[in-house]
């Protein structure tokens, strides 16, 4: 078997130029794909000075929705939309984030203005779980 290596500027670059298009978005405050057991693979986060603070707020909501997902009896929560304050934190657990597509999951998340209606906070994370899903199988997808 042969194995393809990933090449350099492979899926964390591809990554972190579809999480920096996000500036351009009205409302999007921050967003971060991270792997199951918590590692960032990429992240963005607009206008502010501590790139990590928004991953912090997200990782402490991440690890409330694990808790509650194992109270359930199930193993994720594959969608959350929650609004807190003056933001609304969306998860979505996404499958095929393996190297080259395989099948992996990690979990997308996406931090938004609460003023922005949910359908449209909805839109941008299906929309943008489909480019991070394409970003992993090698393409770059455009809008």
């Amino acid at each position: 078997a042969v194995t393809r290596a990933e090449p350099a500027g492979g899926v964390r670059e591809r990554l972190s130029l579809l999480l920096a298009e996000l500036a351009a978005e009205s409302g999007c405050l921050a967003a971060a794909v991270v792997l199951p057991a918590g590692e960032p693979v990429a992240w963005h986060a607009d206008g502010q000075s501590d790139l990590l603070g928004p991953l912090r707020s997200a990782g402490e909501g991440l690890r409330a929705l694990d808790v509650l997902g194992s109270r359930l009896g199930i193993g994720r929560i594959d969608r959350a939309l929650v609004r807190s304050g003056r933001a609304t934190c969306a998860v979505r657990w996404l499958d095929g984030c393996g190297r080259g597509g395989a099948a992996a999951s990690c979990r997308l998340v996406l931090l938004t203005r609460s003023d922005l209606p949910a359908t449209i906070v909805e839109g941008l994370v299906d929309t943008l779980g489909e480019r991070v899903v394409a970003a992993f199988h090698g393409e770059v997808s455009r809008r």
